[in-house]
C-alpha cells in the first residue's frame, strides 16, 4: 500500500535525486581511460543512488513494523558506506595512493561495524539510533573539510567540494526543522527540503568532480 501526504511526496523527491544520480554516473563510466578516481566517484553516486532508492521504499510505501525495522538496517548501513566512500574519494583526489589502501580497508569495515550498530540501536532503542548516526556523520564531515579546506585555498576547484559539503550540512540542519510544511501542488515538509538539498549538493560536487577529473589521467 503507497502512503499518502508529505510521506508520498518525500519519496518522490527521493526518486528524482536517484534518477538524477545517473548524470555523474553515466558521465563517469563513459570517461577513458579509466583510473582508480572514476572507479571511487562512480562508486559514491552509486551509493548516494541506492541510499535515495532506499527512501523510496521507506517513505513510499505502508510497511510492517518488521519490514520497517529490516529497511532502517539496510539504510544505515548504505548511508554510512556513503559517508565513507565519499570521505574516501576526498582522500584519494588529495592525497593519491600514499597509505590508501589500509585507510579504505579499516574505515569501510569501521562502517559496517557502525552500520549493525545503529541497526541493533534503531530495534532496541529507536530514537537514539539518528542521533548517532549523525554523531558518524558529523565526524565524517569535519574529516573532510580538514582535508579539503588548505587544498581549497590553493586551488579553487576543490571550493566547490567545499560548498557540496555546505549544501549537505544546510539540508540537514532544514530537516531537523520538524515544523516546515508548505504546498506547492503537493505537499512538503522538512524531509523534502532536505532532499532538495541533496539534489543541489549532488550536482555542485559534480562540478567539482569534472573540474579536477582531468588531473586524474
Amino acid at each position: 500500500m503507497f502512503t499518502m501526504g508529505t510521506e508520498m511526496t518525500t519519496a518522490a523527491t527521493d526518486l528524482v535525486n536517484a534518477a538524477a544520480s545517473l548524470v555523474p554516473i553515466l558521465w563517469l563510466m563513459r570517461r577513458r581511460p579509466v583510473t582508480k578516481h572514476h572507479r571511487l566517484w562512480t562508486a559514491a553516486f552509486v551509493m548516494f543512488a541506492l541510499v535515495s532508492l532506499a527512501g523510496v521504499g521507506m517513505h513510499g510505501f505502508v510497511l510492517g513494523q518488521a519490514a520497517h525495522d529490516a529497511l532502517w538496517c539496510a539504510m544505515y548501513l548504505l548511508l554510512t558506506l556513503m559517508l565513507t566512500l565519499y570521505a574516501a574519494c576526498i582522500r584519494h583526489d588529495i592525497r593519491g595512493d600514499e597509505g590508501f589502501g589500509r585507510f579504505f580497508r579499516v574505515t569501510m569495515a569501521l562502517a559496517v561495524v557502525v552500520a549493525a550498530a545503529l541497526g541493533y540501536v534503531n530495534i532496541v532503542l529507536p530514537p537514539y539510533s539518528f542521533p548517532l548516526f549523525s554523531l558518524y556523520c558529523v565526524v565524517n564531515l569535519v574529516y573532510m573539510i580538514a582535508l579539503l579546506a588548505p587544498r581549497a585555498r590553493a586551488d579553487g576547484r576543490y571550493r566547490w567540494y567545499l560548498a557540496a559539503i555546505g549544501f549537505f550540512v544546510a539540508g540537514s540542519l532544514l530537516q531537523a526543522v520538524k515544523g516546515i510544511r508548505f504546498t506547492i501542488v503537493w505537499e512538503f515538509n522538512s524531509n523534502a527540503v532536505y532532499h532538495f538539498a541533496l539534489l543541489i549538493f549532488l550536482f555542485v560536487q559534480f562540478k567539482g568532480v569534472r573540474l579536477v577529473e582531468p588531473d586524474w589521467r
